[in-house]
């Protein structure tokens, strides 16, 4: 298994981003990882920012938490029955490393919630005009 980081080849002069690359058995899977450095702080043979880059530990730690995140999930789906696609693994490592999206509730939903709730304490004609409020 092979997990390497290079950096993104674009026309832009400056930072460029990291880019994940991960090889095994025919799988490759790319992942970007949201960090960027420019190519003069870039260790291409060690794969990770240069010491003389102010921040160098805290950017390679997160380089190393992207590659063990991947090699963990990888190896939990070996376990757990087979090879991931590329979609899944990057599902996973959105899930694993940026959090789920937190669901938005609109006005009306935390109202509806708002009249299933005080049901037991509010008379049935308050509840009807509620929901009179609501649906109009």
């Amino acid at each position: 298994m092979a997990v390497r980081f290079y950096l993104k080849h674009t026309s832009k002069i400056g930072e460029r981003p990291i880019n994940l690359v991960f090889r095994h058995n025919g799988l490759m899977f790319k992942y970007a990882t949201g960090e960027s450095i420019h190519p003069k702080y870039w260790d291409e043979e060690k794969q990770r920012v240069r010491k003389n880059y102010p921040g160098s530990p805290e950017l390679n730690a997160r380089l190393r938490e992207f590659e063990n995140k991947l090699l963990t999930l990888y190896s939990n789906a070996k376990i757990n029955g087979g090879i991931p696609s590329p979609d899944i693994l990057r599902v996973k490592m959105n899930e694993t490393l940026k959090g789920v999206p937190k669901k938005k509730h609109s006005f009306f939903s935390v109202f509806e919630n708002y009249i299933e709730q005080t049901k037991a304490v509010k008379k049935n004609t308050t509840i009807k005009k509620f929901k009179t409020c609501l649906y109009i």
